[in-house]
């Protein structure tokens, strides 16, 4: 009997490392989860931002166009961590002349919109859609492209990109509202 005994304890300290190597695998497997569970509520946090400063845009572009001509202003621009620029086109131009403007100064030429997005010259060329974050594959939300209505950035600028903590003027002018 006394051996009987001593073979039990035996298979019982060979199952323990089992028990320990099942609860790392299961620990290993639950930080796994929670790291993408983390990356896919910043992934939704992402398309949130974008979509609420396009929202923001839309109501005060169609807010502007029920003012004087003349009335202006300005929004600073914070976009969302992948974002590196925020892009307003003109619908109704054929030609493709990139503009950036960093912070409050005047916008400069591009040194070339491939920079930017290797794609934005042909999204300004179909003329379906004005308000655009690039790079578009970060944007996640309708890949970034939007239409404003009445919204056109100034000048001669097509497209004109506001860099990370630019500010974005609007001034309502006749009959649409210029981005500057």
């Amino acid at each position: 009997m006394k051996q009987k005994k001593k073979l039990n304890r035996k298979g019982q300290i060979m199952a323990q490392p089992f028990v320990y190597i099942f609860a790392m695998i299961l620990g290993a497997l639950i930080l796994i989860w929670g790291i993408k569970m983390v990356y896919d509520f910043l992934s939704v946090a992402n398309k949130a931002e974008i979509g609420q400063m396009k929202d923001n845009i839309d109501k005060e572009v169609k807010t502007y166009m029920n003012y004087a001509e003349g009335a202006s202003k300005p929004i600073k621009l914070m976009l969302p961590g992948n974002i590196k620029y925020l892009c307003v086109s003109n619908l109704e131009s054929d030609t493709v002349k990139c503009k950036i403007k960093k912070g409050a100064g005047a916008p400069a030429n591009c040194p070339n919109i491939e920079n930017i997005d290797p794609t934005l010259s042909s999204v300004i060329k179909a003329k379906q859609k004005n308000l655009l974050f690039t790079p578009f594959e970060k944007a996640q939300l309708l890949n970034g492209k939007f239409k404003i209505d009445n919204l056109k950035p100034a000048g001669d600028a097509n497209p004109l990109c506001y860099a990370n903590g630019a500010t974005l003027m609007l001034t309502t002018m006749a009959d649409y509202v210029q981005a500057s």
